[in-house]
């Protein structure tokens, strides 16, 4: 599929293309996303699954991120409280 520099269209509901955009974009795919339309009621509990979906697929990166933060806050109180 990536020899012959294809695009791709992924259709599915609206609060998922966000992310199969990015599995496709992963996977070096050339891809555009296109939402069907859900019922309003399934906004909330989507957007929630959608959120904590996200979260796993990126979690290196957000416990990177996370440890770097933590190590900076640590850093900089102790460095404060030897100043104090």
């Amino acid at each position: 599929m990536t020899s012959q520099k294809s695009k791709f269209v992924v259709v599915t509901n609206a609060y998922h293309v966000f992310r199969a955009l990015l599995i496709a974009k992963d996977a070096g795919l050339d891809c555009i996303g296109y939402d069907s339309r859900a019922k309003w009621y399934f906004t909330l509990n989507a957007f929630i699954q959608e959120f904590i979906g996200y979260l796993y697929f990126k979690r290196r990166m957000h416990v990177k991120i996370n440890f770097t933060f933590t190590v900076m806050f640590i850093l900089i109180n102790t460095t404060f409280l030897l100043l104090v």
